[in-house]
């Protein structure tokens, strides 16, 4: 009996470290658009580092999920880049998926930022975050 507990246990432990951990830090990707005709894009990784952070979750084509994006002011734009958008991303650089407002929400809570406002769209929601 105390070797299957035994067994039990390592094989829990060993699944349990085996996981990916989550990272402490949220990654942002910003796409500057310099060209349409071209096709000419610039992708950059970074971490959300502000305090105060506004967002919009937006349903992602066919599927039955959502992505957090939005449009930066013309001041956080390039001067070369035509309009440029800010993504929430894993570590990887692939869109952050999301099952819907609340699994958004709680992604937000579980990085230390606090909802302060919701504003319903047509198509889409807007967040305005803080980390107190």
């Amino acid at each position: 009996m105390k070797k299957i507990i035994l067994a039990f246990v390592l094989s829990t432990l060993m699944f349990c470290s085996s996981k990916k951990s989550k990272p402490s830090v949220i990654f942002t990707k910003t796409i500057d658009v310099i060209s349409l005709k071209d096709q000419k894009f610039e992708e950059k990784i970074d971490t959300l580092n502000e305090a105060n952070f506004k967002i919009s979750l937006h349903p992602h084509d066919k599927e039955n999920h959502y992505i957090a994006r939005k449009e930066l002011d013309k001041k956080e734009t390039p001067k070369n880049a035509i309009v440029s958008y800010l993504y929430l991303v894993d570590e990887d650089g692939n869109d952050q998926k999301f099952k819907g407002n609340s699994d958004f929400i709680d992604f937000m809570k579980a990085y230390g930022y606090e909802l302060k406002e919701q504003k319903s769209r047509v198509y889409y929601m807007d967040y305005t975050f803080y980390k107190p």
